[in-house]
């Protein structure tokens, strides 16, 4: 890519498409939208943002129906239902996409999390309350956690979901559990309890593999102090996932390891 063709940087390419500043910078890192990079941040081509926002624009075809769904569609009626804290609308949308049989992973990535990378920005913007914006969070919990509950538990092994000591948000670990479950898993997700408490559980349950969930990079550093406990004390393997994890990356690396392992229950 010509460096005089890059005109734009990345924070005016994640507001032309619509998406918070990391969906963006998640999306330069895997080679989604093409950018340099230079000496302050990334560059990228104004032809090649306006070519992804076409591609997000046209409706996406779902494989496993056969049918075409307009992802802008159902992300505008999840947002308008979260944010009038209209529970009953948002558990809609999800049956919707639970009828055409879209998975998990997908749910989580192309509707819940956009939906609220876009509440939060509102919030940032002063354009929504703190109270507001905890009634959304509260509502998606409930909402996703329904979700999981429709998927039956597979057969793959235990996977162990905790979040970090001091994590304040549940919607982190609740969308791990859901591509875990989804991908075949049994899954344990436990509260907000210390760190004694998940070793012991985790050796009371033996799980094929544990995940800890980080809701902010500022929970990675005692995520690891529980990734480094857990493993010394437990032998088993353990992942962190948050807010730079792909959903898709921690599904695939957990099957990997319990590939390894003799699967429980």
């Amino acid at each position: 890519m010509e460096i005089e063709q890059c005109r734009m940087d990345l924070e005016s390419a994640a507001r032309a498409l619509g998406v918070h500043y990391q969906t963006a910078y998640r999306w330069v890192r895997t080679g989604l939208l093409p950018a340099v990079k230079a000496d302050q941040g990334y560059r990228l081509d104004p032809r090649d943002v306006e070519a992804l926002a076409a591609a997000r624009r046209a409706p996406r075809p779902l494989s496993y129906t056969g049918r075409r769904r307009d992802w802008d569609r159902l992300r505008e009626q999840l947002y308008e239902a979260l944010l009038a804290g209209d529970e009953t609308a948002a558990r809609r949308v999800f049956e919707r996409v639970r009828l055409g049989r879209v998975p998990l992973l997908e749910q989580c990535g192309e509707l819940l999390t956009p939906t609220m990378e876009r509440l939060a920005d509102a919030w940032a913007g002063g354009e929504l309350s703190a109270a507001r914006l905890r009634l959304a969070i509260g509502i998606a919990e409930r909402v996703l956690a329904l979700a999981i509950g429709w998927v039956p538990a597979g057969s793959r092994g235990l996977a162990l979901v905790a979040p970090s000591e001091g994590d304040r948000h549940r919607l982190g670990g609740l969308m791990i559990a859901a591509v875990l479950r989804d991908a075949g898993w049994a899954v344990c997700r436990l509260g907000a309890i210390p760190a004694a408490e998940v070793v012991a559980v985790a050796r009371r349950t033996r799980p094929a593999v544990a995940v800890v969930a980080v809701g902010e990079t500022s929970g990675l550093e005692a995520a690891g102090a529980l990734q480094a406990r857990l493993q010394t004390e437990t032998g088993i393997p353990v992942l962190i996932g948050g807010p730079r994890q792909d959903l898709a990356a921690l599904a695939d690396d957990s099957l990997t390891i319990a590939v390894r392992l003799p699967l429980s229950g």
